[in-house]
């Protein structure tokens, strides 16, 4: 009974490993669209909005009046 349970839990981890394997790979293919989720999903925080808006000047060069 010993090496059946042994041999579940190794099947266990196989199964683990394959589809953490899987999961990197395809985080790996897709790094453009996640990162662009990430970017679409932390737009409108309130520390982003004073970042860009204490940037803005550097981007776009405002002429004085």
């Amino acid at each position: 009974m010993h090496s059946r349970k042994s041999k579940t839990g190794k099947l266990f981890v196989r199964i683990l490993l394959v589809f953490v394997i899987l999961v990197i790979a395809l985080s790996a293919l897709n790094y453009k669209l996640i990162i662009g989720i990430y970017h679409g999903m932390t737009l409108f925080e309130p520390e982003k909005l004073a970042e860009n808006f204490c940037r803005a000047d550097q981007r776009f060069r405002s002429r004085l009046v």
